[in-house]
């Protein structure tokens, strides 16, 4: 109950958001998703221009990313709560001077801000929007709309994405005096914990691809870049943003599991060592009786010392499962295929790109 009330503030912008309406974060990412695109159907309808829409897979790509974007950054936030309440409950470890730049909404809002800034700026310095797919100037600041809440999830999503692997990293170097090799609950709360970085790398490709495709791939923009010889850098940057996230919450739980492993090992090596330090000299007492009894005894301490060794090296090093090394692999491929992909429909590589990462 305690660590509940002592995590319960931390929350993002988008956690906010969703509190106030009652049907749950991927509900209401849906429901958003589907209000979005039911927006921009009915205005190109109405504006004559329902054939463009229907070829339009970028704008649908984008009302994706930000229905997806805030399912996921809610999820990765529910995700690092519970992680901090197992840490208290479990391991006695306050979190909270960690999470605060994690949830610093100061900085979040921000970043956000400054890049919807920038991209107003570039809207009103540049022709960018009388090179628009729609003809219709309300359709064309639709999209426009829809481009700066995409830009302002990802600007607000930026500082906590670098809070959050830092935090974790720092965490995992405190944490070392505090893990027993032997508690699998301790185990449990150390994989959890390597499950940020999975869950920014998955959260990351979503943010990565759109960012792509509607940058350089989408259809007004085909006629102006060499979509393989410009994407394909970014492509590879976000693919090692991706591995960086992923990777250094993974190592940083990697050693100290390993540290761990080795503090108890040499506990257990010291354990023998005093063990044969008594029994030569047990060994040396002149009353057989008690030289027996004092043998008996040490070789049952013998016993229990090398059963600990035996259970010390199953003891896991690594935080990892078959399924979360599937879904970082499928999150990598997916991403380059939205970018990269064969010429199909952009809906569908969105929507093919959508179920793999939920369904993962």
């Amino acid at each position: 109950m305690e660590s509940e009330v002592m995590f319960e503030t931390y929350k993002s912008l988008i956690d906010r958001f969703h509190h106030r309406i009652p049907f749950g974060p991927f509900t209401n990412s849906v429901v958003v998703g589907g209000a979005l695109y039911a927006t921009l159907v009915g205005l190109a309808v109405i504006l004559g221009e329902g054939s463009k829409v229907a070829a339009d897979y970028a704008t649908p790509l984008v009302i994706f990313g930000v229905a997806y974007a805030l399912y996921m950054e809610s999820r990765i936030m529910e995700e690092i709560r519970e992680t901090a309440r197992n840490l208290w409950s479990d391991l006695a470890y306050d979190s909270r001077k960690w999470l605060s730049l994690v949830v610093d909404l100061r900085i979040r809002l921000a970043s956000g801000v400054l890049l919807v800034v920038f991209l107003s700026l570039l809207a009103v310095t540049t022709p960018v929007l009388d090179a628009g797919w729609y003809e219709a100037l309300a359709l064309r600041l639709y999209v426009f709309a829809l481009t700066t809440v995409a830009a302002f999830i990802g600007g607000e999503a930026g500082p906590a994405v670098i809070a959050v692997v830092f935090s974790a990293y720092k965490m995992s170097n405190e944490l070392s005096s505090r893990v027993e090799p032997f508690n699998f609950q301790h185990f449990l709360i150390l994989k959890r914990l390597a499950r940020w970085g999975l869950l920014l790398s998955v959260f990351g490709s979503i943010l990565i691809s759109v960012a792509i495709v509607w940058t350089f791939v989408a259809p007004f923009n085909r006629a102006i870049f060499d979509i393989p010889v410009i994407s394909s850098p970014f492509l590879i940057l976000g693919l090692l943003i991706m591995a960086y996230c992923f990777l250094t919450p993974f190592l940083a739980i990697h050693g100290v599991l390993k540290t761990t492993k080795q503090r108890k090992t040499f506990e257990v090596i010291q354990a023998f060592d005093e063990v044969y330090k008594r029994t030569s000299k047990a060994l040396e007492t002149k009353d057989p009786e008690e030289t027996r009894k004092e043998v008996e005894l040490l070789g049952k301490r013998l016993t229990n010392l090398k059963a600990m060794l035996d259970v010390l090296t199953l003891a896991p090093e690594w935080p990892w499962d078959i399924n979360m090394l599937r879904t970082f692999i499928v999150s990598l491929a997916a991403a380059s295929y939205t970018v990269l992909g064969p010429e199909t429909s952009g809906l569908t590589r969105a929507s093919e790109a959508g179920l793999r990462f939920i369904f993962a």
